[in-house]
């Protein structure tokens, strides 16, 4: 700054401040009035008779958190009131306003103008006219607003408004809005109100097609009230299908979070033909969808977690849910209270079947009580178990043959061990008792009669012979005590070798550890019972006497680069070798593997498997893998195996070039059947304000394993966001 703006910035301090005592006898208002308030500027004049500022050129006005520049100022001292003409910029905190012209109080901060240009973020608002009052409302005429950072004349997207209203940092509220995309109108509102604060908007918009849901719009308008609280209104429109909507809550707690979803269809398409339904189990037109979670943590270990659903139909998730549908396809219900500390924990957990077109398993309830290894004192030994107590009900869905089995098991486990080594190897030797009782058992009765049977032979021949027909039938037993004692011990020991490998500048350290162990059981069946005494419901009831060895490796090989450790390879192999068992076959039991490879940050597998060693097939094998060869690309891919059920491989490709720029591709192929099963392709494209997602899906047609015929199902869809407000 020059030498002469400093000085006429000084002299001009002075006189606004006050500083002339004949000044302040003369002038009007209190000398107060003015009081802070700096100006510089290159030409300053003073008029004591109209006891009015006159400052041009590179003029700055300031005081407090306000700072006003122009190429010309006019202030009137009586009325505070300041005339700025020539590429006005005024900032304050609540508000970054440009323009031509500007009336400004500088007292009581009124203003008014003929254009107005400003920022209340995340918007940037246009307007023909505007004025402040007293307060912290502006009133803005004929004013267009964007959160897009382009010039006005190439915004992405924008609304036109007769009148706006803005509380900076609160909201703004316009009449008669028209929303643009580029310069051609789309929608009109006579009215709208939105908040300022940070996410407190989210706008998603989904249009589309698919084929059994016709040419389809979803909206959803996230609405955050607090910073603990938002909620969602959802509105929707499918040709086929017709509309439909719903509401979601989302709320946080002092230890926990929770929500709550409830979603209502009228469904007009129904009973499409296309839908494939079973004819006995057509859903109504009036369908909807409810759900409640909530987790919880509390003092002292405490937690609570708990969910509810409730269903139309046992089809609508599959119709209108579908990832959620693939996830559970049979939503539970439960409330979980319990408290975890270093050695015990205990629980109560409640489980139940909201609609009756499930199987369920209710637990109505379930108390457990359990302790994790605990030494016993100093004497060497350590105790371990469990008391279990619950309540059974099982329900077959209503269109399924069976009856509902209830009944009372409690369920203990307590055993000991002794930890000891000889040498390099390690003894965990335990003895203990498990014992289950149940309320009710069942029986089995061998019922005979007399009757024709009949034979079809090769040449199709249908041969009838008199003979016994023989049926099996259970029928309800009295309550029974399952005591199984067990005696076992655990035994291993591990191997190290360290070594490095290449240069000097870039040596690799490497360690493979061995770790073989074996385990030996022996659980007589002291009373000959048999898991047919027991109902089977849940891995309890299997639960029976056993006398077996498992031997097993356990390798690993990591390795540390640039500080960080690695793992070529963490895999565990073993196998158990029954003499007797109550739930498996005798000899040699499947080849189980569990293994794991992350050898750098780009790369990682895992996979688990189990080999049938006596039938010399497997009969499961997961793989799941991950290869990004750089920042723009990942390559996901899956294959799950089961025998005699399903073959399914799936892989997913990202490539993000940019920022803005994301595409992806999906495709899901059953082996078994030699079929595609899903492909689906999509663009994302991020603008400066806007994102856009391009989708295409299909699920081409195949025939069930009951011969019923499914459709082909197309789905093309675009998602319209506003960056400034994200969605859900």
């Amino acid at each position: 700054m020059s030498l002469k703006a400093r000085w006429v910035g000084w002299v001009a301090a002075v006189l606004l401040a006050g500083g002339s005592a004949e000044l302040a006898r003369a002038q009007e208002p209190s000398a107060g009035a003015m009081a802070g308030v700096k100006v510089n500027a290159d030409k300053l004049d003073y008029d004591r008779n109209t006891d009015i500022v006159r400052a041009e050129g590179n003029v700055l006005i300031g005081r407090d958190d306000m700072e006003l520049r122009a190429e010309a100022v006019t202030i009137n001292r009586r009325t505070s009131i300041a005339e700025a003409t020539g590429s006005v910029r005024l900032k304050r905190a609540d508000l970054q306003w440009e323009g031509d012209h500007l009336t400004y109080n500088l007292e009581t901060r009124e203003m008014k103008t003929d254009k107005f240009n400003a920022a209340f973020p995340p918007y940037h608002v246009w307007a023909e006219a505007g004025a402040k009052g007293t307060g912290m409302t502006y009133t803005l005429n004929r004013a267009t607003f964007t959160t897009c950072k382009e010039p006005r004349e190439s915004l992405h997207y924008h609304l036109w408004a007769s009148e706006l209203t803005v509380v900076p940092d609160s909201y703004l509220e316009a009449r008669h809005v028209v929303t643009y995309a580029g310069p051609v109108p789309v929608f009109y509102l006579p009215w709208m109100k939105r908040s300022l604060e940070e996410d407190a908007i989210g706008v998603e918009i989904q249009p589309g097609y698919q084929s059994h849901m016709g040419a389809y719009l979803l909206t959803g308008w996230t609405y955050k009230f607090t910073n603990w609280f938002s909620a969602t209104t959802m509105l929707d429109y499918r040709s086929l299908r017709g509309y439909a909507g719903g509401e979601e809550l989302d709320w946080k707690t002092p230890g926990g979070q929770g929500k709550a979803h409830a979603y209502f269809l009228n469904d007009i398409g129904v009973d499409d033909s296309h839908n494939n339904y079973p004819e006995f189990r057509m859903p109504e037109e009036s369908r909807y969808r409810l759900r409640l979670k909530q987790s919880e943590q509390f003092g002292d270990g405490w937690s609570a977690v708990g969910e509810m659903n409730a269903l139309s139909d046992e089809f609508v998730l599959e119709d209108f849910y579908r990832r959620d549908y693939r996830n559970s396809p049979e939503p539970m219900n439960y409330l979980l209270v319990g408290q975890t500390r270093d050695e015990t924990a205990m629980s109560l957990l409640g489980k139940w079947r909201m609609d009756d077109f499930y199987s369920t398993v209710s637990r109505l309830p379930e108390a457990r009580h359990e302790f994790f290894l605990t030494p016993l004192y100093d004497s060497g030994y350590y105790y371990q178990g469990y008391n279990d107590a619950v309540y059974l009900l099982k329900q077959p869905a209503e269109y399924q043959n069976g009856e509902d089995i209830s009944l009372l098991r409690i369920d203990s486990r307590q055993f000991v061990n002794y930890p000891t080594h000889a040498g390099i190897f390690q003894f965990v030797p335990r003895a203990g008792v498990r014992a289950t009782w149940y309320s009710k058992t069942q029986d089995e009765v061998l019922w005979s009669r007399g009757g024709a049977i009949s034979n079809t032979l090769a040449d199709g021949t249908v041969v009838t012979t008199n003979g016994i027909i023989e049926t099996v039938i259970s029928k309800e037993g009295g309550a029974m005590l399952r005591p199984l004692f067990e005696v076992g011990s655990e035994a291993s020991f591990k191997a190290f070798r360290d070594w490095a490998s290449g240069d000097a500048g870039s040596l690799v350290r490497y360690r493979h550890i061995a770790e073989p162990y074996a385990d030996y059981t022996l659980r007589p069946n002291l009373l000959d019972q048999s898991t047919n005494d027991f109902y089977q419901i849940d891995e309890v009831d299997a639960y029976g006497s056993e006398h077996s060895f498992q031997l097993g490796m356990r390798n690993a090989i990591q390795f540390k680069r640039d500080g960080k450790l690695y793992e070529l390879i963490d895999a565990d192999l073993y196998s158990t070798y029954f003499m007797e068992s109550q739930t498996d076959e005798e000899g040699i039991g499947p080849l189980h593997l569990k293994l794991e490879s992350r050898p750098s940050d780009q790369v990682y597998l895992r996979t688990d498997a189990d080999y049938n060693i006596q039938d010399r097939e497997i009969e499961v094998w997961n793989v799941r893998g991950q290869f990004a060869p750089h920042s723009m690309w990942r390559l996901i891919g899956e294959y799950r195996y089961r025998l005699d059920q399903s073959s399914l491989a799936s892989s997913t490709i990202r490539y993000i070039p940019s920022e803005e720029w994301q595409f992806s591709l999906y495709c899901r192929y059953n082996i078994d059947d030699s079929r595609v099963e899903e492909h689906s392709y999509n663009v994302e494209r991020v603008l400066d304000c806007m994102g856009f997602r391009f989708g295409v899906s299909a699920e081409p047609a195949y025939t069930q394993a009951n011969g019923q015929k499914r459709d082909a199902d197309y789905n093309v869809h675009v998602e319209l966001w506003l960056t400034a407000f994200p969605g859900r």
